[in-house]
């Protein structure tokens, strides 16, 4: 996908649209000719172009729902709130680790350090808490259908519009994303191939991906997404048909994907996402885990 593209507003369905960057389209919903909701920020380095762009359409964001915790997500919360003076609204999972960056510290899948988590995540506080198990909420009048879709993050939701229009966030990937992903980023398996299969059966007049496309059918998709989930999880068990630690494993599945072994972005993304895999395997009873001389190794409990 194009990165460097101006954002601009597209079209979904009704009072539904969506904001494009070259990264992902942030869903907004117009209140009136005026004033509009929006469904995540985008990432903070889109921020200045997405405010240039509501203030020229002359916007005034009234609200900003989210989905989950991810910077690409809530990139622009502070920045928005800033211009638009907007409520923010959250899980309490996502408020807790936007409250203070040392909450980020655990299962950071990008910095291991407080200083650096606390130099790119200032502290932020909602307005409102939103009970992501909840079937619905209404915010300035108008009622959105929560969809519970954990698994890629925890408390991951997606939201419906009064226009029937679904937006799944992270949960299902476009076709020419997925192709380009040597490894699906997720931090629970298992929720996360429930939620897959849910989509596939949704029934919806059309779909939002955060990165990067609307369709209007979601069932072959959802279950490619799926399929290639599968294909990681067979890929890292066949790799552990010989004990591994978990940084060998790492590697493993680095040199299999054709990874870039000196990027410390890629190592740490690989091993949040090998290390959800090796749960779910354990989970599942395909993999043990061993302690051999004061190291904790993995190894493939499937015959042949």
């Amino acid at each position: 996908m194009n990165q460097n593209i101006k954002p601009y507003i597209e079209h979904v369905k009704g009072d539904t649209g969506c904001i494009v960057t070259g990264y992902a389209r942030i869903p907004l919903v117009y209140l009136n000719s005026r004033d509009v909701i929006l469904l995540d920020s985008g990432l903070s380095r889109d921020g200045d172009g997405i405010v240039q762009l509501l203030k020229q359409e002359r916007l005034c964001v009234r609200a900003v729902l989210t989905t989950h915790g991810h910077p690409d997500h809530i990139g622009n919360h502070g920045l928005l709130r800033s211009a638009f003076d907007c409520e923010l609204y959250m899980s309490p999972y996502v408020a807790t680790i936007c409250s203070d960056p040392v909450n980020r510290l655990v299962g950071s899948p990008t910095f291991e350090t407080y200083l650096e988590l606390k130099a790119h995540y200032p502290a932020l506080f909602p307005d409102e808490l939103i009970n992501w198990r909840d079937d619905s909420i209404t915010v300035e009048g108008i009622t959105f259908q929560i969809l519970q879709l954990p698994g890629h993050a925890p408390e991951q939701m997606g939201f419906v519009t009064p226009d029937g229009v679904a937006y799944l966030s992270d949960a299902v990937l476009t076709e020419p994303v997925l192709r380009a992903l040597r490894l699906t980023f997720c931090s629970c398996i298992m929720p996360d191939l429930a939620a897959k299969e849910q989509i596939a059966e949704m029934k919806y007049d059309r779909y939002i991906l955060a990165h990067n496309g609307v369709c209007d059918e979601i069932r072959d998709l959802a279950l490619q997404n799926r399929d290639s989930m599968l294909q990681k999880i067979t890929m890292v068990e066949r790799l552990l048909s010989k004990a591994q630690t978990m940084e060998t494993l790492v590697r493993s599945v680095l040199i299999e994907t054709e990874n870039d072994l000196s990027s410390l972005r890629k190592i740490r993304g690989t091993h949040h996402n090998v290390s959800a895999i090796v749960s779910y395997l354990m989970d599942t009873g395909r993999v043990k885990k061993d302690i051999n001389d004061g190291l904790i190794q993995y190894v493939s409990l499937t015959k042949g």
